[in-house]
Parts: structure tokens; sequence; C-alpha cells
């Protein structure tokens, strides 16, 4: 089987600078695609940037429209982009009547309005130019299943599955792809802040149900999306695919 190759398509990719973010763009990188890293934090764009000096940066905070819209617009009037992984997301943890609003709009306003406002400024770009590519949006397995705690995480990953149905019905006619992949937990320093130390009582307990016995490594996040996004998967779409250890077969 062929490896992946992008041919230097350029792929833009959010939540970029860290934990699977990063993971993905140093898969994408290893398989010849140009990087577009969309990320909040200068430092991890720095870094990235001194990693892969290919690499295009640009600083965004996802959470404020006008400036996202205005800032990737500016960027693709004059740079194709063929490929998107929305993958910037936060969660925020509380139980059914301890929810604040605070926690509800920061969740929602990242994973869910930010992820419409970024696909339609590829989108439109893409429609405009004629462009056939593809989108990978990060969901969760807790988009798929019900966890205690999870009720606004939960929530909005449950849109993005549904939107990813959506685009791919409206973008199809476009030749555009859309689907979305939901992981379990993954090593990651967001996965250790809701989850504990890979040793805590709630992880161990977690892990246990996870028939393959263990959490996702990002890099085994990032290669099914590349798949997702190559010409590879040149049928697949409007797909909402676990990456789980087995999770969500039981």
């Amino acid at each position: 089987m062929a490896a992946i190759d992008f041919k230097q398509r350029r792929v833009l990719v959010t939540g970029a600078g860290r934990g699977i973010g990063r993971a993905i763009v140093d898969f994408l990188d290893s398989c010849n695609a140009k990087i577009v890293a969309v990320d909040l934090e200068q430092e991890s764009l720095n870094k990235l940037k001194q990693d892969i000096p290919t690499a295009h940066t640009l600083c965004i905070n996802l959470t404020d429209w006008e400036a996202t819209e205005s800032i990737l617009n500016e960027y693709l009037e004059s740079n194709d982009v063929h490929h998107l992984v929305n993958n910037a997301g936060v969660t925020r943890l509380a139980s059914v009547g301890k929810v604040p609003l605070a926690d509800y709009e920061f969740v929602f306003g990242v994973n869910v309005k930010s992820l419409i406002n970024v696909t339609q400024a590829v989108v439109n770009q893409m429609i405009k130019k004629g462009i056939q590519g593809s989108i990978v949006s990060l969901s969760s397995q807790a988009g798929m299943i019900a966890l205690k705690d999870h009720l606004v995480y939960a929530g909005s990953k449950g849109a993005v599955n549904t939107m990813t149905k959506v685009m791919a019905l409206e973008l199809g006619q476009h030749n555009i792809r859309s689907n979305c992949v939901c992981p379990t937990v993954t090593n990651t320093a967001m996965s250790v802040a809701a989850w504990g130390e890979d040793d805590s009582p709630l992880a161990t307990e977690f892990r246990s149900k996870i028939p393959l016995g263990r959490f996702a490594e990002p890099t085994e996040i990032a290669a099914p999306i590349a798949f997702l996004l190559s010409d590879m998967a040149s049928m697949i779409t409007g797909n909402v695919i676990p990456i789980d250890g087995g999770y969500t077969c039981q």
C-alpha cells in the first residue's frame, strides 16, 4: 500500500501547538503536507516553527469571531488551503445541576462556535477557488456515549458529530468531504487535567473498561486523521469514527 502523500497541498490545523494538535502537525509534515498552524499561544507556535520551518503560523483567539474571520480571510485570499483539521477544543467537567453559565459559554464557544467560524472561512474560499478537499473535525467518545460529569463537553461533541454530517451533505456537491473522529482518553496534558495521572483511581477505572486496556497516544489519533484527509479516503464522508480501543463497542 502506498504511503500517504499530500504532495505539498496545504493543511490548516487549529489547536496545533500542543497535544493531539501537535501530533497531527508532525504526522502531516511527515506526509509531505504544507502546514498552516493555528493556536492561541504564540510560544507554542514559535516552538512549532523552530521544528518545522516551512510551517506558517497564525496566533488567533478562536473565541473572537470577528478577529478569527478577519485573520483567516486575509490569509486565505492569497493562499490555497486544501484540507482542514478542526482540532481546537477545551473541556470543563461538572455534574447535572452544577454547570455554571461560564463553563457552557467557554466550551461551546471553542468546540462549536469557533469550529463553525473556521470551517466557513476555509470552505468559502475552497468553493470560490474550485478547490476539492477534505475536513476532519475532532470530536470525542463523549459525543457518542454518556460519561458522568460530561454534560457540557459531551453536548458540544455531540454537536460536532451532527455538524460533520450536515457539512458532508451540503459540501459533497463541491467534492469537499467531511468526517470526524472520536478519540478515547489520550495521553495529553488536557486528559491528565480531566482524568488525573496515569495511576489515579479514576484513570485506572476508566482504562479497565477499554477492551485494549490502555489510553491512546496522540500519534494514534493523528494517523487516522491523515488517512481521512487524504485521497486514500476519497469515498469516505459524513462519518463519525471512534478511535477508542473498543470502548464504544460495548
